[in-house]
């Protein structure tokens, strides 16, 4: 089924339902395991999907991945290229006159598609008008970092140079910490009713391997792992290696590749895919 929200934004977070909850919408919005998720825009036409990526279980705050797609949300802007954005993927960017004064503007894009446009307000402060409760803040720090300050909660974010959300290597350590001992937990042998997440790979993981390649690929830090799973030589990241040689199998394919795809090289390429993933 379909529910019925409303709201002049893409996603959810600033429409009614995010706002109200489920006394914003009419209409039944979520089912099945992976709370899929249906509803469309009374305001601007907007058809919103959502369903549930992943989550994390950790120490304190758990760390949950959804994955949004808004119809009116371009193929460029949105963070796989496909129309659909991730719920950790946000974005500050946009700036329009000079920094802290008069008039200027930034914009920072939610994770569901969600932009708002922050205003400089005087004393260093950038205004945005989202939802109901006390105004959202950005803050300049200097060297291309702003850091938001949710109004409500004042739960704070900082975003660096590139675009994505940049937190603090010490606080990202407690959330990793809490992975390495979901990963020793789920590194089990399975059974005929129990499947463990990384049993085929139970001393290595890669999951965290992944995500500290990806920080290092935009220039951010990662923390240092105090944990058993990280002391083996290969639990650490290993040092990027040559471009890969292709042999003639694989230089034919791909002239077939760019012959019927004339762009291919220029889609897969790492700066087109870093500036899709920065522009969500």
């Amino acid at each position: 089924m379909v529910a019925i929200v409303s709201g002049d934004s893409l996603g959810l977070s600033n429409t009614s339902a995010g706002v109200l909850g489920n006394n914003g919408l009419i209409g039944q919005a979520v089912s099945g395991a992976t709370n899929e998720l249906a509803a469309v825009n009374v305001s601007n036409g907007n058809l919103v999907l959502q369903t549930d990526d992943d989550t994390l279980i950790g120490q304190g705050l758990d760390i949950d991945s959804v994955l949004t797609y808004n119809s009116q949300g371009s193929l460029s802007d949105q963070g796989n290229g496909m129309g659909w954005s991730l719920s950790m993927v946000k974005v500050v960017d946009g700036l329009t006159g000079s920094v802290n004064t008069t008039g200027s503007t930034i914009t920072r894009t939610d994770g569901d598609g969600d932009a708002v446009v922050y205003t400089y307000a005087g004393n260093g402060i950038y205004v945005g008008h989202e939802g109901s409760g006390p105004d959202d803040t950005l803050v300049y720090n200097g060297n291309d970092t702003w850091t938001w300050t949710d109004g409500a909660t004042n739960a704070k974010e900082t975003y660096g140079a590139n675009g994505y959300i940049e937190p603090d290597p010490d606080v990202l350590k407690p959330w990793l910490l809490a992975a390495c001992d979901r990963h020793t937990h789920q590194s089990q042998v399975d059974t005929e009713s129990v499947f463990y997440d990384f049993s085929s790979f139970p001393r290595m993981p890669l999951e965290i391997l992944f995500l500290f390649r990806l920080r290092e690929m935009v220039g951010l830090k990662n923390p240092h792992l105090e944990h058993p799973l990280m002391e083996a030589p290969f639990d650490r990241l290993p040092i990027p290696q040559l471009p890969y040689a292709p042999d003639e199998f694989v230089l034919g394919t791909l002239a077939r590749v760019r012959k019927d795809w004339p762009n291919f090289d220029d889609l897969v390429s790492l700066p087109a895919i870093l500036t899709s993933a920065g522009s969500a």
